[in-house]
This record gives structure tokens, sequence and C-alpha cells, in this order.
């Protein structure tokens, strides 16, 4: 029972580390969630606004840095990592980021409700997510919420597919992106690639919606190096909304940005807000990372292997 307690008193700290910034960085976007939300110019503001408040406090994530660099090591697409070790450096990463991951979810979730939804679906999904935090769950789409990802392990499954592993893949490259066109690209095809087929044509009408969320949230959380291995998670987050949307959509409901917006911040409260939930999500990208790099290595191999020769024809 008592590395049980242990591992719990680890993770109910982050109750008393939600930050003294939450109120200031809903406040920031005030402005910015009743307005105009066309082109790059909104993305790019949001992005500049949240780094300028989280910037005060990036001295306090020196030590995760470390954690982030052994990403950038080649040997992770090489299997370097595959002892428990490794896995224990993600929770003690997602651990001492979690005051700063839980004051850039709860802004981030009405701000991807905007980039989806426009400006109703940002108050909406900021409503669902203030239910969230309550522990509420009332209204509309309760049954919803509930399914997919309820526990962490089902969260960190290893990937079904090669398509779900080549986004995780891409989400991994987002994650050490060097520019924003280069994070935005492949997050936008990780968005595309991770969904099913399935899933794809029910919600077709909102797919470019949910790759601008997308965008919006990756551009958040690479603003600073002590968030960006949290990138790794868009595609759990993507592909949960997209299997709540195409639920929606099966029962014959409408499936419209507004309802997309309010789903996808509540998703996006949901993952990045729970350390656990965010731990479990990048163990599953780490997993279909190696997964995809290995289907790589294997079609290199394939293309590179010298053709058979062929015994001389005897005339």
């Amino acid at each position: 029972m008592m590395p049980r307690q242990n591992g719990q008193m680890e993770w109910e700290y982050e109750e008393e580390l939600e930050g003294e910034y939450e109120e200031e960085l809903e406040g920031e976007f005030e402005e910015e969630l009743e307005g105009e939300f066309e082109g790059e110019e909104f993305l790019g503001t949001i992005a500049r606004g949240i780094g300028s408040i989280l910037g005060e406090s990036e001295e306090e994530f020196e030590e995760e840095y470390e954690f982030e660099e052994e990403y950038e090591m080649e040997g992770e697409f090489e299997g370097e990592y595959e002892g428990e070790e490794f896995f224990r450096r993600i929770g003690r990463f997602v651990r001492r980021a979690a005051p700063v991951l839980r004051r850039v979810a709860r802004v981030a979730a009405p701000i991807v409700g905007t980039a989806v939804g426009g400006p109703l679906g940002g108050i909406l999904g900021r409503a669902a997510t203030a239910a969230l935090g309550e522990g509420e769950y009332e209204g509309e789409y309760e049954s919803e919420y509930e399914g997919e990802y309820e526990t962490e392990y089902e969260l960190e499954a290893p990937p079904t597919t090669q398509q779900e592993a080549l986004a995780e893949f891409m989400a991994a490259v987002a994650s050490r992106a060097q520019t924003e066109a280069e994070a935005e690209a492949m997050i936008g095809a990780a968005v595309v690639t991770t969904l099913s087929a399935a899933d794809r044509a029910r919600i077709y009408n909102v797919l470019a919606n949910l790759n601008r969320g997308a965008a919006a949230l990756t551009l958040l959380l690479r603003r600073h190096r002590s968030t960006r291995p949290a990138i790794r998670i868009v595609p759990s987050i993507v592909r949960s909304t997209g299997r709540t949307l195409a639920r929606h959509a099966a029962t014959g409901r409408p499936v419209t940005p507004r309802v997309a917006g309010q789903v996808m911040a509540a998703t996006t409260r949901r993952l990045l807000g729970s350390p656990r939930r965010t731990a479990a999500a990048m163990r599953r990208n780490v997993r279909g990372t190696r997964a995809a790099a290995r289907l790589r290595r294997q079609s290199v191999r394939r293309a590179v292997r010298p053709a058979r020769r062929q015994p001389p024809v005897r005339g």
C-alpha cells in the first residue's frame, strides 16, 4: 500500500500548485475570444500572449529540459529507451511541469474552442470545461465525455494501425520542430492521419476546424521549452474529439463547428489538465513513434535491397 500512497501524493500536489496566473491567463485573451479569428494573425497573437505570461515562470522548469533533449536524440527512434526507466522519466517530466500544463490547459481550452467553433464555440467550450473542473458533467454531451478515455490504461494503449502510429510520429517531429510553420504542418498532417476513415467520413465538414484547433494548441505549447514535449499528446486530443463527434453524428445529430469547438475544448482540458492522462498519452506517443520508425526502416531496407540476379538465358 505504501507505493500506492506515495504515488498518489506525488500526483495530488498538483492541486496545491494550480498557479497564481490562471485568472491572468484567462483575462489576457478576453478580447480575442470575442473578436475576429481569421488568418494567421489570430494564432500568432495568442501564442505571443501566452508566451509572455508563461515566460515569468520558465526558470522553474530548467530540469525538464533534460527530458526534451533526450527526445531530440536519434536514439529514441532506434529503440534506445525501451526500458521502464525512460517511461519513468516521462512521469517525472509531467509532474514537474504540472503547474504550467494546468495553467495552459485552463486558458487553452476556450482558445481551442474559439479556433474550432468561433466565438460562441469558445464560450460553450469554457462552460463545458468549467463543468469538467467541478465534476458536474451536466448537459447534452455527458455520455460522450465519459466514454473513450476513462482510464490512463486505455489512453496509453499502443496505436492499432499504421496510420495512428504515423500520426504519433508526426507529433513527435512537431514537438522538436525548429519553426512554427514546420510544427503546424506536421500537426496538420497528424490530425487527418490519426482519425479513422469512418470517423473522417462522419465529421468531414469540421476536419478543417479541428485542424485549426490543433494548430492553435500546438502554437501555445511550443512557445516554451518546458511545454513543447506536451505537443506529443495532440493526436490523442484530436482522436478523442473525433470519436466523440463521430458518435454524435451516428445518432443523426448535426456536427457543427460550434459543437466541434465545445467537444475539443473539453477534451483539451480533460487531457492536458491531468498529469496522469498527459503522461499516459505521451507514453502512447513514444510507442507509436517507435512503431512508425520501425516501419520506415523496414521500407528503406526493402527499397535498397538488390534485385535478384536472373540466370543467363541459354540460346
